[in-house]
C-alpha cells in the first residue's frame, strides 16, 4: 500500500507525505536479513498487481490503477533501499537496479 500511495502522490505532488515514508522505510528496515529486502519490495509489489487485478508484466507507461504508471511503480520499488537508507549488499548505491527495469510479458524479465 505504501508503494502504491507513494506512486500516486508522486505523480500528483512531486513526493509522498513524509508519515508514509517513515512508515515505509520502518518496514522496509524491518526486514531481518538485509539480503532479502529486494526480494520482500519484489513480493509487495506482486501483491499489489495481484490486489489490483494487474498481471505481473506490462508495458512500462501502462496505468496499474489511476494516476500510477507500472514504470513508475517499478521504479519507486526499486530505489527504496536508497530513499530509506538501509542496507542491500546486492544492489550498488541502495538501488535494486533488477526491480526497475522494465519486464517484457513473453520472458517475464
Amino acid at each position: 500500500r505504501v508503494v502504491k500511495r507513494q506512486c500516486v502522490a508522486t505523480r500528483r505532488t512531486g513526493g509522498a507525505d513524509e508519515q508514509l515514508r517513515q512508515d515505509c522505510c520502518r518496514q522496509l528496515a524491518a526486514v531481518d536479513d538485509s539480503w532479502c529486502r529486494c526480494s520482500a519490495l519484489n513480493h509487495m509489489v506482486g501483491g499489489i498487481y495481484r490486489e489490483l487485478g494487474a498481471t505481473d508484466v506490462g508495458h512500462p507507461m501502462a496505468e496499474v490503477f489511476p494516476g500510477c504508471r507500472r514504470g513508475d511503480l517499478e521504479r519507486a520499488r526499486a530505489t527504496l533501499p536508497a530513499f530509506c537508507n538501509v542496507d542491500i549488499p546486492n544492489g550498488t548505491g541502495g538501488v535494486c537496479y533488477w526491480l526497475g527495469y522494465p519486464r517484457t510479458p513473453r520472458t517475464g524479465h
